[in-house]
């Protein structure tokens, strides 16, 4: 039995499903949170709070698409309307990106699973090492997800600004939706490293162990 680190192949390929498993959960998790942001808005002398997720206002069914349809022929001006717009098409941008990373997870998920298993089927496609590039595919999605996301709504986490005139584009206030997108852009960073080091160190192992 291929050994690594004092451990058994097999007991690294479970260690690597618990971890599969919640990197599906994390990005599920994320895209499901209803909070993303907040920001407060000047309309006259009245300040307004919106809050809201990566397509939906919070607590509302309608998306920020139908608000902005509304919005472009109302008296609120183009600087909110261009927000509305932007939020939803930075959260479908998003959504896109960590869905595909999300598919790819389970496609490593298979693999770790077809070679606890010793599963020939598809064995030439189906490798470790294939499963590693997967992984840093995963790792580049989300990280263009979060980075695109936030650029686009301007999004910030200690210097919020507040009270601008409705009629002006500023940024957003992160809240535990953005946060947990930003925690899984290290999570999968240092995942990545660690399951490329653990399938070459695999990889020479067994070769090793076949000359043997």
């Amino acid at each position: 039995m291929v050994q690594v680190w004092g451990l058994d192949k097999k007991i690294w390929h479970f260690i690597n499903f618990i971890l599969l498993i919640l990197s599906f959960a994390f990005l599920i998790g994320a895209m499901d949170y209803d909070h993303w942001f907040s920001q407060y808005i000047l309309i006259g002398t009245a300040k307004s709070k919106l809050e809201g997720g990566l397509i939906f206002p919070l607590d509302k069914s309608d998306t920020y698409k139908k608000y902005y349809d509304d919005c472009k022929n109302s008296y609120y001006g183009s600087g909110f309307c261009d927000e509305l717009e932007a939020f939803y098409n930075a959260g479908v941008v998003y959504i896109l990106f960590d869905t595909l990373a999300s598919v790819i997870i389970v496609l490593i998920t298979v693999i770790i699973i077809f070679d606890f298993f010793r599963i020939s089927l598809l064995k030439n496609c189906l490798t470790l090492k294939k499963s590693s590039i997967l992984l840093f595919i995963v790792c580049v999605l989300h990280f263009l997800a979060f980075v695109i996301w936030a650029g686009v709504v301007k999004l910030s986490f200690t210097k919020c600004t507040y009270d601008y005139p409705i009629h002006e584009r500023h940024s957003v206030c992160g809240y535990g939706g953005a946060a947990f997108a930003l925690w899984n852009v290290f999570f999968f960073v240092i995942f990545s490293v660690y399951y490329h080091m653990l399938v070459r160190k695999i990889d020479m192992e067994e070769m090793r162990y076949e000359r043997i």
